[in-house]
């Protein structure tokens, strides 16, 4: 029984390591090129879709901005649900539309300043090129600008959807999977999927609202005319990679996972650099004083909500910064 035991955990640890070391990881772009080659010469009778992330992959906040940046949000994201002492605002909701907000006012930049060459160059070579982001519709517009900004050619070489498909759809309906084509009942247990939200297709860019990557590329590519014999997805997480993965794996495609790592030391240290989260609340502060002048002047006399009005000093424990001021103490 033990033998068995050891065995069964000799062979999952085995499959974790390989799984762990299909992940590519790569710290500029420079390589890319070379591995769709590789992949394309492995499948010379389909073509091949490179899929990439936007936020910290693609596209950035400017360098020196951390507000609105996607290490940024996950601090924010993790203050909100704790109830932290630094949390910007009242529930979840209420910081995604802080970061729509900020999507719009703070136009982002390439993560390399060659990407557009390279891209260029992947396009000349007749790969699929889409993106593939966890944001949602409400973000499109600026999601749209800041890609077009930096000449990314995604406009061009995104799948084409078939005959009759519109470019903003639910993706599937969780109690008759056979009506999305693509799914089965075991899919929505394996992947944990719930009620599907509605998605959008337009420009080379899928904005998946959050939901699972995987399953929602699954479902662009039942509605396209793309035959596609394998993948290159590029994001900086892992487990997105994964997810990608693994919702093909199911269908036999293969997926070569590349982890973009051009910006992850700057990610990790945002959180413990004092300085930075000072500068973050200083830009939130100053933000709020714009906002608050403006909506003043079209005749708005409270335009901020009681929660987010909360006055007093803050200090991180343990450090020397100066106390934070919220919003009311520093807008007046």
């Amino acid at each position: 029984m033990k033998k068995a035991s050891r065995l069964a955990l000799a062979i999952v640890l085995l499959a974790l390591s390989a799984y762990s070391q299909a992940i590519i990881p790569i710290r500029d772009y420079s390589t890319l090129p070379k591995l769709a080659r590789e992949l394309r010469d492995g499948h010379p009778g389909g073509q091949i879709l490179i899929a990439f992330d936007v936020d910290q992959t693609t596209l950035r906040m400017p360098p020196g901005v951390d507000l609105g940046g996607e290490a940024w949000y996950d601090w924010q994201a993790d203050e909100t649900r704790a109830g932290g002492l630094d949390k910007m605002a009242g529930s979840i909701d209420e910081l995604l539309a802080v970061q729509g907000v900020l999507y719009y006012l703070a136009p982002m930049t390439a993560v390399e300043p060659g990407l557009k060459d390279i891209l260029a160059g992947l396009e000349k070579d007749g790969y699929l090129m889409i993106v593939l982001t966890s944001r949602g519709s409400e973000f499109r517009f600026a999601t749209e600008r800041d890609i077009q900004r930096a000449g990314f050619p995604f406009e061009r070489t995104g799948v084409q959807l078939a005959p009759g498909k519109f470019w903003t759809y639910i993706p599937y309906d969780i109690n008759d999977t056979a009506s999305s084509g693509f799914l089965t009942p075991e899919d929505i247990k394996t992947f944990g999927l719930r009620d599907a939200m509605p998605v959008s297709y337009r420009k080379g860019l899928l904005l998946t609202a959050g939901q699972h990557k995987g399953i929602m590329l699954r479902s662009l590519l039942h509605r396209s005319t793309a035959k596609v014999g394998a993948i290159l997805y590029v994001d900086n997480k892992e487990s997105q990679l994964r997810r990608v993965h693994d919702a093909f794996a199911a269908v036999g495609t293969e997926v070569k996972m590349v982890q973009y790592l051009g910006l992850q030391e700057e990610d990790d240290t945002f959180r413990s650099a004092p300085r930075r989260l000072d500068k973050a609340w200083f830009q939130w502060n100053g933000l709020m004083r714009s906002v608050r002048a403006l909506l003043r002047g079209f005749g708005f006399q409270h335009p901020l909500r009681p929660e987010m009005e909360r006055s007093g000093m803050r200090t991180r424990p343990g450090t020397r910064t100066p106390p934070r001021r919220w919003i009311r103490d520093s807008i007046r």
